[in-house]
């Protein structure tokens, strides 16, 4: 019996892109990575420092507590940063261990409108 060019598609190609697809549906599974280890004290201190002055904010420094970063938020660990004159959130300061990672204007996803914040006054030098 001869094939038509469809009955071949449909009786060839088809299972074999289905077993393609099937096999390489096990390499997708992998372990989230897990983030590293949140950062110490110095280096906390040290970025809220720099974060300060390069977003130049007023009055004095304020800072949410560390978080875990999420989706596509940059770093694992992330704080909101603002100065004591500012109303509102302003700056992002994202780690990953004790290294900066980047650091920026608060962005709708961080979520620094929500949080609670503390003055830093230790860290002013």
């Amino acid at each position: 019996m001869i094939l038509s060019a469809a009955d071949a598609v449909f009786r060839v190609v088809i299972p074999v892109c289905i077993s393609t697809l099937a096999a390489c549906g096990g390499l997708a599974k992998f372990d989230p990575v897990q983030p590293s280890a949140p950062p110490d004290e110095t280096a906390l201190g040290t970025a809220i420092v720099d974060g300060f002055r390069e977003s130049k904010l007023s009055g004095v420094p304020e800072a949410s507590e560390l978080r875990q970063a999420r989706g596509i938020q940059p770093g694992d660990w992330f704080i909101c940063l603002k100065g004591s004159a500012e109303e509102r959130p302003q700056y992002s300061i994202f780690f990953r261990g004790n290294s900066v990672v980047q650091s920026r204007f608060a962005a709708l996803i961080d979520g620094c409108d929500k949080e609670t914040y503390h003055p830093v006054r230790h860290a002013v030098r």
